[in-house]
């Protein structure tokens, strides 16, 4: 009697487990000393954060970490600039202690900061975009400069942008969208809405960029609104002082929709506190921020807290005819690389369990001995910030 199951489907639900809860990264060989004797939720401590400035995180590759700093210890041989951009490398559990970045193009310019990186899949060739401040006292002026290498290649000599984008005020912060269509930044340029405002500019189709557009109301305010970021998955972080009425700056968060994104939303405890909080970036799914929160180290900090939960996948494999077959085989949840980020056993009754990163493009195949060919379904993991959810498939 052949025991071989030949029609088959798959039901299987997605229970998303979400809550904001602490990132625990291990900061040096063991566990890192904090700088205060009261240390704030979600620092990242005294090995990735010092008594200077530590700002304006930025994740380069799998395992390292940009950070702007003005900490001039850390920054020799280059020192003695107010501003440079340091290199950790997370592994194992572990961020290094930060050091100067040479091998990037940012640091080839005095007092530079704040670097967004794009890289074409077609071309291989990435693109850098990063702040330069220039001159000093009243005539201080900073402007967005970008550098370009191809796949193993060396970084071009650094150039400013064309002065249609970089105006004579302060043009700061750029960050490029995962597609390369369009870059964002913060000027408190003439024309404005109010105080600083964010920027977008669009990619044209012979590469160059559009001039710059204010970004609106919806986004904008009488007050400021700096460091923005877009998300892998087109999500728009900045900071603002409309929520506080101009006492300090918040995060906020805008969804993205077609052409452009849903009304910002300030972002809940711990990620926003009384003080000032600035710069978020995506380091997988946890959110890092800068910010000068008691419990620091000194000035401004590293902080990183996770977006939500664990998403776990719960499924159930069926048979279309009523025989008692071994559903035993395999189930693997593959990102959009081709990695197994996830994979489990599924047992003799059919039901399987799998733990697999939120807000990811997941494709979840099912295999097994006695079916032929495999079973595969798309989806996309959700992330709540404040409830469960449930997805059936």
């Amino acid at each position: 009697m052949n025991r071989c199951l030949y029609s088959t489907f798959i039901r299987m639900s997605i229970l998303y487990l979400c809550s904001i809860t602490l990132v625990v990264f291990m900061c040096g060989c063991s566990v890192s000393r904090q700088c205060s004797s009261e240390p704030a939720e979600g620092n990242l401590g005294s090995i990735v954060n010092s008594s200077a400035d530590e700002f304006a995180p930025v994740q380069f590759g799998k395992s390292t970490l940009l950070i702007s700093s003005t900490n001039r210890e850390r920054q020799k041989p280059k020192s003695p600039n107010d501003e440079a951009v340091l290199v950790s490398e997370f592994s194992k559990g572990y961020f290094t202690m930060p050091s100067l970045a040479k091998e990037f193009p940012m640091n080839d310019l005095p007092n530079s900061g704040y670097p967004t990186f794009y890289t074409n899949p077609i071309t291989k060739t990435t693109e850098a975009y990063f702040a330069v401040r220039i001159g000093s006292g009243v005539r201080t002026d900073v402007n967005i400069f970008t550098s370009t290498r191809r796949a193993g290649g060396e970084w071009s000599k650094p150039q400013a942008l064309a002065m249609t984008i970089n105006s004579p005020t302060w043009d700061d912060q750029p960050t490029i969208s995962p597609d390369g269509s369009y870059l964002l930044f913060a000027s408190d340029r003439a024309g404005g809405i109010g105080g600083i405002d964010l920027y977008i500019c669009k990619r044209m189709s012979d590469r160059s960029w559009s001039k710059p557009e204010n970004l609106g109301s919806t986004f904008n305010s009488e007050f400021d609104e700096f460091s923005p970021y877009i998300a892998p998955d087109g999500t728009l972080y900045y900071s603002t002082k409309s929520f506080s009425r101009g006492k300090e700056y918040d995060i906020v968060s805008a969804n993205k929709v077609e052409r452009s994104w849903t009304a910002p939303k300030q972002m809940p405890a711990p990620i926003n506190s009384e003080a000032d909080d600035i710069s978020p970036s995506w380091w997988g799914d946890s959110l890092m921020l800068a910010s000068n929160r008691k419990g620091g180290c000194g000035g401004f900090d590293l902080y990183a807290f996770q977006l939500c939960g664990p998403v776990i996948i719960r499924g159930e494999i069926q048979i279309s005819e009523s025989r008692l077959i071994p559903l035993s085989g395999k189930i693997e949840a593959i990102d959009d690389f081709g990695a197994v980020v996830s994979s489990s056993i599924v047992g003799d009754e059919g039901t399987f369990e799998l733990s697999v990163p939120a807000k990811k493009n997941l494709l979840v195949r099912y295999t097994a001995p006695c079916v032929p060919g495999k079973y595969e379904q798309r989806i996309t993991t959700l992330c709540s910030e404040t409830s469960a959810v449930m997805m059936n498939l």
